[in-house]
């Protein structure tokens, strides 16, 4: 392998740790939003809960 081959394999695998990781964070804000709503309906009295 290359020095350049080298380079550009560390830029790749650098691009796709990030794009993990901000798949991840996506996920799991949605998650806590999910979470947060539910919470709330069992707040609410039983009549204003959704079906």
């Amino acid at each position: 392998m290359t020095p350049q081959e080298a380079r550009e394999y560390q830029q790749r695998i650098k691009q796709e740790r990030e794009e993990l990781r901000d798949f991840i964070d996506r996920y799991s804000i949605g998650e806590t939003v999910r979470q947060s709503r539910e919470a709330y309906q069992e707040c609410l009295p039983s009549h204003f809960r959704p079906k």
